[in-house]
């Protein structure tokens, strides 16, 4: 259960608002003690899941491919296009991932028997199937560690925190989440200037 007291322990977060607030006593600090640490979590996230995907040969973007496609029931398949949407990355992206999936023999490119465009499917192998479902069970693990020592109340309240927080971001901005994520990633100065645009 949170306190309300102040933190016995201090993070690195901590000692650098205390540098700034030497130098720009003026400045609110409230601000960087979010985004601070939700940068710094990210990085820390970022590079656990990034271990898990060493240990099968893969980079952390084909990580994401694996556990999207994983996602999608007993067919394990997706157009690319889909997938560009689900893991937030232009199209040009997603085909250079594929490809090394591909020779990887994760995944393999097949047309879509059903549709009369014969759009192309990718879909998991069966070793792609086990690597997915190994990664998942490691990538969940490793998300664990990160949050363990909360407990589930603390948990509830951040959840709660942090939805209020993207969707304070998601209306403004007039962009529908998925392409506000694609063009994150594709186009930040794009995604700042329409977030600005919105606070007129």
């Amino acid at each position: 259960m949170a306190s309300e007291q102040a933190p016995t322990e201090r993070d690195y977060v901590d000692q650098i608002i205390a540098r700034w607030a030497q130098a720009w006593p003026e400045w609110d600090m409230s601000v960087f003690a979010v985004t601070g640490r939700i940068r710094l979590l990210v990085l820390l996230l970022d590079a656990a899941l990034a271990h898990v995907g060493e240990r099968y040969g893969i980079k952390l973007g084909e990580l994401e491919i694996l556990v999207s496609l994983r996602r999608r029931g007993e067919q394990c398949s997706a157009t690319p296009t889909e997938l560009a949407e689900e893991v937030w990355i232009t199209a040009a992206s997603i085909t250079r991932r594929i490809d090394q999936l591909v020779k990887l023999k994760l995944v393999e490119r097949e047309r879509d028997v059903l549709d009369d465009r014969r759009e192309v499917l990718v879909r998991l192998t069966q070793r792609g199937r086990e690597v997915a479902m190994a990664v998942l069970d490691e990538s969940m693990k490793a998300e664990g560690r990160l949050i363990q020592r909360l407990d589930s109340q603390a948990r509830q309240g951040l959840i709660d925190s942090l939805r209020e927080l993207l969707l304070s971001v998601e209306a403004p901005a007039g962009i529908p989440p998925m392409r506000l994520f694609r063009g994150i990633r594709s186009s930040g100065a794009m995604i700042a200037a329409k977030l600005d645009q919105s606070k007129g």
